[in-house]
């Protein structure tokens, strides 16, 4: 039964703040995963590309799909468990569904390139990042307030150098061996590199289908 705020007692001349509909955001390390899916990008990437240079225009370099390399297996395991997890974790009835993935592709951006402002609309739940190459002064992470309609009667910040209730962004600075998970409708989106070496990260999306199994193994704890 869902909690009637209506009936519960309150305190007299004092004011509660009650935060609901949270933007849940997930951050895990596992660099054991680095040196395979390391190499799993590179072949991806020149396989890909057929190693021609970067566009001058958009320096960035794209993997194909690199779901179809067996090797990649154990990650993608860790990962489409670790999203069956966290959505269980949010009160999803995930013992009627599996997680599956979209897409998996890693992004290859050198000096000046960057990932505008977006989010991944359609049939998926789960978007995340593997973080493989980071050079010095990295472009940050950026998740924005999916809120549309806030922006229209946004008031200055006293510092946006901390996060509070009146951030419109939260920054990120990516590591390697560091993974962000977050629901797929969340916008996000990466500055650009100010470094001559590149930016390596895997992207993935992952959605739901129904699944007959009881349960599903969890991988990573969700803190």
């Amino acid at each position: 039964m869902t909690d009637d705020i209506s009936m519960v007692e309150h305190p007299v001349n004092e004011l509660e703040q009650l935060n609901y509909f949270a933007t849940p955001i997930y951050i895990t390390h596992q660099p054991q995963f680095l040196d395979i899916v390391k190499q799993i990008a590179s072949d991806s990437i020149n396989e890909a590309n057929g190693g021609s240079e970067p566009d001058k225009i958009y320096p960035v370099r794209m993997s194909g799909n690199m779901l179809s390399d067996d090797r990649i297996s154990p990650f993608a395991d860790f990962v489409g468990s670790t999203s069956w997890n966290i959505l269980a974790s949010q009160g999803f009835a995930m013992d009627k569904f599996m997680t599956s993935f979209t897409e998996m592709w890693c992004q290859e951006h050198f000096q000046t390139s960057s990932m505008e402002y977006h989010a991944h609309p359609g049939n998926n739940y789960i978007v995340g990042f593997y973080f493989l190459d980071v050079p010095e002064n990295c472009p940050k992470a950026v998740i924005h307030d999916p809120r549309p309609a806030r922006t229209m009667i946004d008031l200055p910040q006293a510092d946006i150098g901390q996060a509070t209730l009146s951030s419109t962004m939260i920054n990120f600075t990516p590591e390697p061996g560091m993974m962000i998970f977050a629901p797929a409708w969340l916008p996000h989106s990466f500055g650009r590199n100010p470094s001559k070496k590149p930016f390596r990260f895997v992207h993935f999306n992952l959605t739901v289908l129904p699944n007959s199994k009881a349960d599903c193994p969890t991988l990573a704890e969700i803190i």
